[in-house]
């Protein structure tokens, strides 16, 4: 987070990407209050008409993992 590292102004970010520069004090949560609307989360891979198991079990992972970073707990859509 370079701009918002370097005195420059304000940043929306998400909140996990900052969460050790806040904790460590680098950055400052100017509105703890507010939180701006989710975006969705898109992977994006060539369609194929054979899929390896690794990227299935990467796309279940990303699944089960990012309504826990996102939201702090799990998160039904």
């Amino acid at each position: 987070m370079p701009s918002g590292n370097s005195n420059l102004g304000v940043a929306v970010v998400s909140a996990w990407l900052v969460a050790d520069d806040i904790e460590q004090g680098r950055l400052l949560h100017l509105a703890p209050q507010w939180q701006a609307a989710p975006l969705p989360i898109y992977l994006v891979y060539r369609h194929a008409s054979f899929y390896p198991a690794k990227l299935k079990r990467f796309v279940e992972a990303m699944k089960t993992a990012m309504p826990k970073v996102v939201h702090g707990r799990a998160h039904e859509a």
